[in-house]
C-alpha cells in the first residue's frame, strides 16, 4: 500500500491550506462523475442485485459546530477531511459514491456472501479513517486555530439494489437496501461519539492492520454492544484472528443466518 501517515498528512494539510487561501490552487483538472464502477451505463429504472459492505462517517455536532465557527472555517474543515477519507477509502478498494451532508459514504462490492477479503478492506479503512480523524486532520485542524471534529462511522454487509435514479442529465446511482440503511444508523447513533460501529457479524473479519500512525501491527478490541452491534477500539490487544477459509465459511453462514432471521 503506498498511502503513508506522511503523504497523507501533507495532503490533508494542503487541502485546508488551499482552502484558507494560504496556498496556491492547483489547475482544475476535469474530473469523472462520482458513479458505481461497473454500472455506469445503467438507465433510469435499471436495477442490479449485488453484495456490498457500506460505510458512513458522520461529523457528530456538525450543525452546532457551524453555526459556532462560521461558514470560512466550515469550509476549511471539509476540505481538509472528505478528500483525506476518499483517499483512504480508494486505497483500500472501495469507492465514494456520496458526500451525504458533511461526511461521506463508501462501498465495497463483494464478488460473493464468502469475499471475506473485501469485508477485511472495509473494516481496515473505517479504522484508517477512524486514525486519520485523530491524528491527522485534527491536529492540522488545531495548528490553523480551528476546533476539532469527532466522527461517528459505522459500516455494515448485506445484499442491495443498485439503480439509476433521475433523468437524463441528472441521474444518480443509489445502493438500496436494509445494510445500507444500518450503516448510516450506526455512524449517526447518538452514543456514537467518535467510534466504529459496525455490524456484529462483521467483527469475525477485522484482521490486523497498520493505522496511518504506526508502523506496527495494532490489534482491535471488539467490545459487544446491546444490539447486534459491535464498537471497536484500538488499545494494542492480540486478538486471534480465523484462517481465511475458516472466515469465508464463517461470513456466509453468519450473512445467511440474518438474513433468514430478519426475513
Amino acid at each position: 500500500m503506498s498511502l503513508t501517515f506522511k503523504n497523507l498528512y501533507d495532503y490533508t494539510e494542503r487541502n485546508l491550506k488551499r482552502s484558507l487561501g494560504l496556498e496556491t490552487l492547483l489547475e482544475a483538472r476535469a474530473g469523472m462523475s462520482i458513479d458505481f464502477p461497473g454500472y455506469s451505463r445503467m438507465r433510469p429504472g435499471d436495477y442490479r442485485t449485488a453484495w456490498f459492505a457500506t460505510v458512513f462517517l458522520d461529523i457528530r455536532g456538525s450543525t452546532a459546530r457551524a453555526f459556532q465557527i462560521g461558514p470560512q472555517k466550515t469550509f476549511a474543515t471539509i476540505n481538509a477531511l472528505l478528500p483525506t477519507l476518499a483517499r483512504v477509502v480508494d486505497e483500500h478498494g472501495g469507492f465514494v459514491v456520496d458526500y451525504p451532508g458533511d461526511g461521506i459514504m463508501a462501498h465495497w462490492e463483494l464478488e460473493d456472501i464468502s469475499d471475506v477479503l473485501t469485508v477485511k478492506n472495509c473494516i481496515q479503512s473505517c479504522c484508517w479513517m477512524d486514525d486519520a480523524v485523530k491524528s491527522i486532520v485534527n491536529p492540522i485542524l488545531e495548528k490553523y486555530s480551528i476546533p476539532p471534529i469527532t466522527c461517528g462511522i459505522g459500516a455494515a454487509v448485506g445484499e442491495v439494489v443498485v439503480t439509476k435514479i433521475g433523468i437524463p442529465g441528472y441521474m444518480s446511482a443509489k445502493a438500496i437496501g436494509n445494510s445500507v440503511n444500518l450503516a448510516s444508523k450506526y455512524a449517526g447513533k447518538d452514543s456514537n461519539s467518535g467510534e466504529i460501529i459496525i455490524a456484529s457479524y462483521m467483527s469475525h473479519f477485522a484482521f490486523d492492520d497498520v493505522q496511518p500512525g504506526s508502523q506496527e501491527p495494532i490489534a482491535y478490541r471488539y467490545v459487544a454492544n446491546t444490539d447486534s452491534t459491535i464498537k471497536i477500539t484500538s488499545q494494542n490487544l492480540k486478538i486471534p484472528r480465523p484462517t481465511r477459509e475458516d472466515a469465508q465459511l464463517e461470513l456466509k453462514n453468519l450473512i445467511q443466518s440474518k438474513l433468514r432471521n430478519s426475513g
